[in-house]
């Protein structure tokens, strides 16, 4: 029977490449391969849902994974083209987690020893005659497991932030962390540990509970920019192979086609001729279409300082697997919880979701983020949490963040146009263009309309009083929401 944690082998990835839409991203494992046996062998790799994260896992598996017979699925891959490739092919003891499948419904307790019973019992099923000096120890089971084999351990962690996801107990949060960090860190039959979730390391405090990691992620991705989703040019050939060198036939143009046309059927009664036209064209099955409905994620390389545009990974291999383009985000796990976070109460927080609806850029203070789901003292941590989950694009040289694309916003508008709140929604805009109305007065020095404005802010914010420091203060700020705006487009105040 074929192993899941313990030398799992090249089963999975092999699934991968053999279907009709594959990007080859095997460079990466060169990268990985100069981490081994260094300082930088600790990786923690964080990325949205439906970014390729478990792909990636499955292909560092098959590469690692020991076998007598070395695997020949890389053989024609990129990775292949340069030399001394396979150094590490097939040459460690690779332990494969996926932690969502040990704490999903289970206490921390209980998770850690369906671990280790796991482990164990894999482990003596490919070695008959391999004792453990202690079964309760998982620290001494990796030790074992070395010392016998004579080989080292790479360790390959999916969904390593799972509890962190899925529980707000403080509690269960550390204890899990003190376990990560008790079998890992400063472990030396560990050639490599590599996570990989959706989450940076939660921090303790100013610092990381696994400071032995280096971490990547949407707002810091470094040299793994290039891997963390498809890149314009991957995106371009695949165009290029699946749609624009189709042989006649039953082709997927033809299939696109047919599937626009049975859209354009059911939407007729509710819609006119113009836009079933139009809506045609914007989902025809085509590069630019492609483009802005997927891409809008910028990650830069910090070494090579050069910029990668990344697409969403699912969702382009969904439009070319059904033939058409579409919302495709719904379908994942944290469809939901963008409706849930932007209806938080902060300061600000609506207004800011408002503005990035209209196609605007806002800047944020990504630092103060505990990378959790329920540590938030501000906007801004909320902000910065909608990037790692995907719904925001970071663009690291001016700090703001901008929602990227037509499917992410499609799902903000379904968050906020057609939600139980809408009506609070429609509250905040009428706020903001209340706000705008403000500086038009105060560029056109209509002093009476002004001092309306001002005195319909003030009881907003507090009808009681008129002198206090903080209905001053947050009276400004809310009668001024917009003004950043009007100083960069119009100059109005200069």
């Amino acid at each position: 029977m074929e192993n899941e944690i313990f030398n799992p082998g090249s089963e999975s990835y092999k699934r991968v490449i053999n279907s009709e839409v594959y990007v080859d991203k095997t460079e990466l494992i060169l990268e990985i391969n100069k981490r081994i046996f260094t300082t930088e062998s600790y990786i923690c790799n964080s990325r949205p849902r439906r970014f390729g994260k478990t792909v990636t896992a499955d292909m560092l598996t098959a590469y690692y994974s020991y076998s007598k017979i070395k695997t020949d699925i890389f053989n024609d891959k990129k990775i292949a083209k340069i030399k001394e490739w396979n150094k590490y092919l097939n040459e460690f003891n690779v332990i494969k987690l996926n932690m969502f499948n040990y704490f999903f419904n289970c206490n921390i307790e209980e998770g850690i020893k369906k671990i280790q019973k796991k482990i164990i019992r894999e482990v003596k099923g490919t070695i008959l005659d391999l004792e453990f000096s202690n079964e309760n120890n998982i620290k001494r089971i990796i030790r074992d497991i070395k010392n016998y084999t004579n080989r080292y351990i790479i360790l390959i962690i999916d969904e390593w932030d799972c509890v962190l996801r899925m529980r707000k107990n403080v509690e269960s949060q550390k204890e899990y962390l003190n376990f990560l960090n008790s079998f890992i860190k400063d472990n030396k039959y560990i050639a490599l540990a590599y996570m990989t979730g959706i989450l940076p390391i939660k921090k303790c405090g100013e610092n990381s509970c696994l400071n032995n990691f280096d971490e990547y992620s949407m707002v810091s991705p470094g040299w793994t920019a290039k891997y963390v989703g498809f890149t314009e040019d991957e995106v371009k050939l695949l165009c290029e192979r699946l749609i624009n060198n189709q042989q006649p036939g039953n082709t997927l143009k033809e299939e696109s086609n047919k599937r626009r046309k049975i859209d354009e059927n059911n939407k007729k009664e509710k819609e006119n001729k113009y836009d079933i036209e139009e809506l045609i064209h914007k989902n025809e099955l085509k590069f630019i279409n492609i483009k802005n409905w997927y891409n809008g994620y910028q990650l830069k390389d910090s070494k090579t300082n050069k910029v990668y545009e990344i697409y969403t990974p699912l969702s382009v291999v969904n439009t070319f697997k059904f033939g058409k383009i579409d919302n495709y985000w719904n379908k994942s796990e944290t469809y939901g919880l963008l409706k849930e976070y932007i209806n938080k109460n902060y300061f600000g927080l609506k207004q800011d979701i408002i503005k990035l609806k209209e196609g605007k850029e806002i800047k944020i203070n990504i630092k103060t983020y505990q990378n959790d789901m329920t540590s938030f003292d501000h906007k801004d941590d909320i902000l910065t949490m909608l990037v790692h989950l995907g719904y925001l694009s970071y663009d690291v040289d001016t700090e703001k963040v901008c929602i990227p694309n037509e499917e992410v916003l499609e799902e903000f508008k379904t968050s906020t146009d057609n939600s139980t709140n809408s009506g609070d929604w429609k509250a905040v805009e009428r706020k903001l263009q209340k706000s705008k109305n403000l500086l038009e007065a105060i560029k056109n020095c209509n002093e009476k309309e002004v001092a309306e404005l001002i005195e319909d802010f003030h009881n907003e914010v507090d009808n009681k009083s008129y002198n206090t420091e903080d209905g001053l203060r947050f009276t400004v700020l809310l009668a001024f929401y917009v003004s950043d705006e009007y100083y960069k487009e119009k100059d109005i105040l200069m």
